[in-house]
């Protein structure tokens, strides 16, 4: 290996950029280091700006005594392309693990086996879950970071105005959960005045199939399983949820009005009732409208036992 991929591997460890990936075309592959030379590491994704990338950004510095080059924004799946194509890759890249597969499958990633054992680097510190989203055929192609779990938000002032019950609000009961959608929900004339259960989708599907008892992926990782008619039921559910607001345009027009990380988010100014959120909202809230009467409640399967969904 390069000089270069033994520096990224010694940040692994001792900056603890743990959710970074070697980025290549292959084992094989000749492609260069984008603009990498001795003395700078050269990183896509995690850019100046946020205090934890400019934490770690100098850390590294003072670890290798090298310069560190991280454009400013986040992992751009163009720019990351064009890269490849050009066969000009960085060294390192830092991306949501969702990602990684498809890339693995592209050859655009080195698998970190090699790293992992020369830096004794203990995956059972990682949860089961994050080291299988970044595991293609049997594989590792990166490291997890840090896990966004998914619950749900319920708004209690929405709730006591509409008269609902907050132990009703749950996703078990489906039947319940669609009248108490249509309890909390407002509208006027055709628009939507105030969402009342957000199903979150598209983004959410894959955790309403599996409330349904379906996985959308194969165990594998390697199989869509969309026409399974779990994962139909669950589709047409939760998409009932937004046609009770009069369909996906009033609805979606509706919600990209709310001020989401701001003092005036939906929570704050009572436009919405509850929504399966990820679980970094919470910090959100706390800082930008402390005051808000929120309960949270796990994301339940239909025979109520409690599920979530992770990502990072």
């Amino acid at each position: 290996m390069s000089a270069p991929w033994k520096r990224i591997f010694f940040i692994v460890v001792v900056a603890a950029f743990a959710a970074s990936i070697v980025a290549g075309v292959n084992e094989e592959a000749t492609a260069k280091p984008a603009r990498s030379q001795v003395g700078k590491l050269v990183i896509m994704g995690f850019g100046p700006g946020d205090e934890i990338a400019n934490t770690r950004a100098a850390e590294a510095e003072r670890v290798l005594k090298a310069d560190v080059d991280n454009p400013r924004g986040g992992f751009n799946d163009q720019r990351f392309l064009a890269a490849l194509a050009a066969r000009d890759v960085p060294d390192l890249v830092y991306l949501d693990r969702f990602k990684v597969g498809t890339y693995a499958a592209k050859g655009a990633f080195v698998p970190l086996s090699s790293c992992i054992k020369r830096e004794k680097i203990n995956l059972k510190q990682y949860r089961k879950a994050a080291l299988s989203e970044v595991t293609y055929k049997g594989k590792l192609y990166a490291i997890p970071e840090f896990t966004n779990q998914r619950t749900i938000i319920i708004n209690n002032r929405v709730v006591r105005a509409a008269g609902v019950k907050l132990a009703d609000v749950k996703t078990s009961n489906w039947k319940k959960l669609a009248q108490i959608n249509r309890k909390m929900l407002k509208r006027s004339g055709d628009k939507t005045t105030r969402i009342g259960f957000d199903p979150k989708l598209p983004e959410f599907f894959p955790l309403w199939a599996k409330a349904n008892g379906h996985d959308i992926l194969s165990k594998n990782g390697l199989k869509a399983q969309l026409d399974h008619p779990k994962a139909i039921a669950a589709l047409q559910f939760a998409y009932s949820l937004i046609q009770a607001h009069g369909g996906w345009g009033p609805f979606k027009s509706f919600r990209d009005t709310h001020d989401f990380f701001g003092a005036k988010n939906g929570i704050a100014e009572n436009q919405v009732g509850a929504l399966p959120i990820e679980n970094f909202y919470y910090a959100v809230l706390a800082r930008v409208s402390p005051n808000v009467d929120i309960t949270a409640r796990a994301f339940m399967k239909r025979n109520g036992a409690p599920i979530t969904w992770i990502s990072g």
